[in-house]
């Protein structure tokens, strides 16, 4: 019998080096081609919110393949994950350049502030994701339950 691969093999396999290359790009960027930054920056925010994006959807079709959601409770589990992705980035965005910006006001070493700046970033980050993905996993459990009891 022939295993079958996940279209997110390469992803699921190399998950930790991913966003090391997506810095080291735009670290390369920045040096040598100034001018192609923001065009590089979009470009992999864009790749990112793919991914994701897709990899969303083939889990709830997954599920519902499997039969423990019907049509309904996927495309609202769909909409559900896709609203929470949506309210956790612009959270995290949004409260993280709040507190970057408080955190590092009154200190001068460029260095200091971008490696403070970057573990403030990376805090509120992990922080919002696990506070949405807990609030927001709920609404999608209690609609995969209401929708395997209709």
């Amino acid at each position: 019998m022939q295993k079958t691969s996940s279209p997110f093999g390469f992803l699921q396999r190399y998950w930790v080096i991913l966003p090391v290359l997506f810095a080291l790009v735009l670290w390369i960027t920045r040096w040598f081609w100034p001018a192609a930054l923001g065009t590089v920056t979009i470009l992999i925010v864009l790749l990112s919110l793919t991914v994701a994006i897709s990899r969303i959807i083939a889990y709830q079709v997954q599920s519902q393949r499997e039969g423990r959601l019907d049509r309904a409770g996927m495309f609202r589990n769909i909409a559900l994950e896709l609203i929470g992705m949506l309210l956790a980035v612009t959270l995290a965005v949004l409260l993280g350049r709040t507190l970057i910006g408080l955190a590092t006001r009154s200190i001068e070493d460029d260095l200091t502030r971008l490696i403070l700046a970057l573990v403030v970033g990376l805090l509120v980050g992990v922080g919002v994701g696990i506070l949405v993905s807990r609030t927001w996993g709920r609404f999608v459990k209690n609609s995969a339950l209401a929708s395997r009891s209709s």
